[in-house]
C-alpha cells in the first residue's frame, strides 16, 4: 500500500535519509552524561534531553542498557523506550522541541524559521543517564542555517478534473 503524496511528504524514511548539501554532519559521543549540549551557531544550541522521571531505575540498570536508539531492533531499555528530545535554545530561552524521529528533517522554530535540522541516528545508554563517563551513546545529527530556501521543490499536483477537462479540450480540438 503506497501513502497519498499529501501524506508521502510527512512519513519518515525507513533508511537513513543522504545529508543534503549544505548541511553539516554532527556526529556526537555523549561522553558528558545527559542532558547533553550541542552547540550550531555562535546564539544557538540543542540540548538532548531524556525526560523519563525514573533516576532509581537507571541507577541500578546496566550503564551499557539501551534506553533509546534510532534503530528499530534493539530491545526497550527497562523502563520501555524513552522520551528522547532535543530541545533548540537561544539567547532568549528555549526557542523549540522536536523528538528524536529518526530521518525526521523540521526548520525549527516553527514560523521563525532559524535551524534546518535532519536528525539521522542516535544511541543513548543507561550509564549516559546517571552522568558522565563513555558507555557508547551517542547522536548523529546534520544541520544548517535556515536562511535559504528548501533544496526540493515539486509543482502541486493537477486536478483530475482539470486533467479531463484537457483531455476533452485536445479531443475537440482534433475532430475540427
Amino acid at each position: 500500500m503506497t501513502a497519498t503524496p499529501l501524506i508521502a511528504r510527512h512519513l519518515v524514511p525507513s533508511v537513513a535519509p543522504a545529508v543534503p548539501d549544505g548541511f553539516e554532519r554532527l556526529p556526537t559521543a555523549l561522553v558528558a552524561g545527559l542532558p547533553h549540549s550541542i552547540a550550531l551557531a555562535q546564539d544557538l544550541t540543542l540540548l538532548l534531553v531524556v525526560p523519563t522521571g525514573l533516576a532509581t531505575r537507571w541507577r541500578d540498570a546496566d550503564p551499557a542498557a539501551v534506553v533509546t536508539a534510532s534503530d528499530p531492533e534493539p530491545a526497550a531499555g527497562p523502563a520501555g523506550r524513552a522520551p528522547a528530545r532535543l530541545l533548540l535554545r537561544g539567547s532568549d530561552g528555549v526557542l523549540a522541541s522536536v523528538p528524536l524521529v529518526a530521518g525526521l528533517r523540521r526548520t525549527l522554530p516553527d514560523g521563525q524559521a532559524r535551524v534546518e535540522l535532519l536528525i539521522l541516528g542516535w544511541e543513548i545508554r543507561a550509564g549516559s543517564l546517571r552522568g558522565p563517563g563513555d558507555v557508547g551513546s551517542r547522536i548523529e545529527l546534520a544541520w544548517r542555517p535556515a536562511d535559504r530556501a528548501g533544496d526540493t521543490f515539486s509543482p502541486p499536483p493537477i486536478s483530475s478534473r482539470v486533467l479531463e477537462r484537457l483531455a476533452a479540450a485536445d479531443q475537440r480540438k482534433g475532430r475540427r
